[in-house]
């Protein structure tokens, strides 16, 4: 997900109480974040969000390896 802006303590913590993990920050004001079933949805509903979505196993892989047998 990305924020709005820079992340504030009060943005994180409210991230945290809607029962979402902050796992990893990226520059540009965006997080990893794990959410159980049904989590999505709350993230839309915090005004400090300003993107979200899935994270897809073809993500991870780099476009050379993506090639390779």
């Amino acid at each position: 997900m990305q924020l709005v802006g820079p992340p504030r303590d009060e943005w994180i913590e409210g991230l945290e109480a809607a029962g979402l993990d902050v796992l990893q920050y990226y520059p540009e004001n965006a997080s990893l974040v794990w959410s159980p079933a049904g989590g999505a949805e709350r993230i839309g509903d915090l005004e400090q969000v300003r993107w979200h979505g899935p994270v897809y196993p073809s993500y991870k892989v780099g476009p050379g390896l993506a090639k390779r047998s």
